[in-house]
């Protein structure tokens, strides 16, 4: 859901499926974007509920995403990020 023109909030629900395991992973997500003339700066922040199956110990982990983007020239963009994930139990 949006909630302005710079931010929106969102309910997510993943499910990864691998040789090794199965895992549920609901998420909630906030979002911020922000520019001033052709810049762009994202950041993004996470908070997945981890649950494999099989695995009496679901977990939870904290993600936040900081972009930024710019162009170089007509045809080419510049663009940099990092992501930090933070284990919660």
């Amino acid at each position: 859901n949006t909630l302005s023109e710079k931010s929106e909030v969102g309910l997510l629900m993943g499910y990864v499926d691998t040789a090794l395991q199965q895992e549920y992973r609901p998420t909630l997500q906030y979002v911020y974007k922000s520019t001033l003339q052709t810049v762009s700066l994202t950041s993004r922040n996470r908070l997945e509920y981890r649950s494999v199956r099989g695995d009496f110990d679901d977990s939870y982990r904290f993600r936040t995403l900081f972009r930024f983007d710019a162009p170089l020239c007509e045809s080419m963009d510049f663009s940099i990020w990092d992501e930090v994930f933070l284990n919660l139990d």
